[in-house]
């Protein structure tokens, strides 16, 4: 035993024409969710690419700490060095000048192996961030792609249940209330 429910019809105060209150209400739903759901959709980005933005920042933060770790370990090696070959001057008068030379080229040594690991450190600093920008950006596509899917899901479910509102509820002019003189918006409002 099927049941219809009654339309809810008007007349506009204008033109006189009869409007479908139900059609009305669901163009208003309608707007409703979707406007919901495309803030959501934002939402859900910003939130993503904050996370992926710290992941960036904390690899990058691991990598300079190692790197300064290490350039610390080398630099305390070559100044040992220095100092051995410092206190070996001061007992051999005769090898001063050669001892010299040999600290001079290992502060040079230091130098360059400071500007090396420093190298070193921004292009690891720099492939980290592209590795994560780009997985990021893959993340964000899929996430779009499911996104979009779902819209258009309820998009196809919404357009569903507009066919089966029309089939259950037919308009007594025989025409739909878009084609009618007088329009009605997607808010309800009657236009002439």
């Amino acid at each position: 035993m099927t049941t219809k429910t009654e339309t809810i019809e008007m007349r506009c105060p204008h033109c006189g024409e009869i409007l479908n209150i139900d059609q009305i209400y669901m163009n208003q739903m309608e707007e409703k969710y979707k406007d919901s759901y495309d803030r959501l959709v934002k939402e859900a980005v910003a939130n993503q690419k904050a996370t992926d933005d710290a992941d960036i920042q904390n690899k990058i933060e691991i990598a300079v700490e190692n790197a300064k770790a290490n350039q610390k370990a080398q630099i305390e090696k070559l100044l040992n060095q220095i100092e051995i070959l410092t206190k070996t001057i001061k007992n051999n008068g005769e090898e001063a000048k050669k001892s010299q030379e040999i600290i001079f080229e290992l502060q040079q040594k230091a130098q360059s192996v400071d500007l090396e690991v420093q190298k070193k450190v921004n292009e690891k600093s720099s492939e980290l961030y592209k590795e994560a920008k780009q997985k990021a950006d893959e993340e964000k596509e899929l996430e779009i792609a499911a996104l979009n899917k779902k819209l258009n899901d309820a998009n196809e479910a919404t357009q569903t249940l507009q066919k089966k509102v029309r089939s259950g509820f037919p308009a007594t002019s025989g025409r739909s209330p878009r084609t009618q003189s007088c329009k009605v918006s997607k808010r309800g409002v009657l236009l002439r």
